[in-house]
């Protein structure tokens, strides 16, 4: 199974994925390549992976992925 697949499984399941995860629990370790591979094809959908920066205890920034429905008009 493809990376690209095996993070659309993921999105299938869960609502969000960090690089830590993706590294952790798939081994993939640009989670940002493989989201933007994965955006093309969702983009056709109507869905897209959105990423927004969060911040831990200590103040290490870090990505979140979400995937969302695009509206259209």
């Amino acid at each position: 199974m493809s990376q690209t697949e095996v993070v659309m499984k993921h999105f299938n399941r869960a609502y969000t994925l960090t690089p830590r995860e993706a590294r952790a629990n798939y081994r993939i370790e640009s989670l940002s390549s493989v989201i933007s591979k994965l955006n093309k094809h969702l983009k056709v959908a109507g869905f897209k992976i959105f990423k927004t920066w969060r911040m831990d205890v200590t103040g290490t920034k870090y990505a979140e992925y979400c995937r969302k429905e695009i509206l259209n008009g």
